[in-house]
């Protein structure tokens, strides 16, 4: 019985550690570029930061704008991540020969959690010979090593609108680098958003370790009285 109650308490005490993000301000892909930056607070001591926005390219016959791109926390991630949306409120859709190729990276810094893995995904879509591709690859900043490389693209003959990668080991600190290409062929292609979220293993606080060691030894004194009994 008294080990059903210790259960029990464990497993409330593991799923506090789980609590949505607060919200926070949306803001355009410009003014990150310009030194912003966006913090998701979950709770518990565990944040992710976004910062460190860099322009990479944005040519083209029809460049996007940064400034039409409003950056905000993911609305609808999938289960157990968090991450952010980018929504193109202008020129993103493009018609009969219009290109437009926006390359920039950005550092994600996860305090009190572990980042474990990434998903890209994209709304848009094309006609004709047109095309949309979104390229991503993500490394470790201590060392940078490889840790994943993602893609989605819309094209005539087929389409993926999500792509989802395993670390190899889980990181504290990654830099992400995207490229985004849309080219309207001989008829159209659209993009009207993409998503970047991650998911997480938790490093475990002083209160939680004292939690799971007070666990761990009502555990054992449990057994040795079974034993004595």
């Amino acid at each position: 019985m008294r080990f059903g109650r210790l259960a029990v308490g464990l497993g409330v005490a593991a799923s506090m550690l789980m609590v949505a993000p607060a919200p926070s301000r949306a803001t355009t892909l410009a003014d990150l570029f310009a030194g912003d930056s966006i913090l998701i607070d979950e709770g518990n001591g565990i944040t992710k930061l976004f910062d460190h926005f860099v322009l990479n390219a944005a040519t083209g016959t029809n460049p996007l704008n940064p400034a039409n791109i409003t950056v905000l926390i993911a609305p609808s991630p999938p289960a157990g991540e968090v991450g952010l949306l980018f929504n193109i409120s202008t020129g993103g859709s493009l018609g009969p020969g219009q290109t437009a190729d926006l390359g920039f990276s950005f550092q994600v810094h996860c305090t009190g959690c572990l980042i474990h893995d990434d998903t890209l995904g994209i709304a848009g879509g094309q006609s004709g010979s047109g095309t949309v591709n979104l390229s991503e690859n993500v490394v470790n900043l201590a060392g940078l090593g490889d840790l994943s490389d993602l893609f989605v693209f819309f094209n005539s003959s087929s389409s993926s609108s999500t792509d989802h990668g395993i670390f190899s080991n889980d990181v504290t600190d990654i830099k992400v680098t995207k490229d985004l290409n849309i080219n309207g062929g001989n008829t159209a292609a659209f993009v009207s958003d993409f998503t970047q979220t991650f998911s997480q293993t938790i490093v475990p606080g002083p209160a939680s370790l004292i939690l799971i060691g007070s666990g761990l030894f009502g555990i054992g004194v449990l057994g040795r009285m079974k034993r004595q009994a």
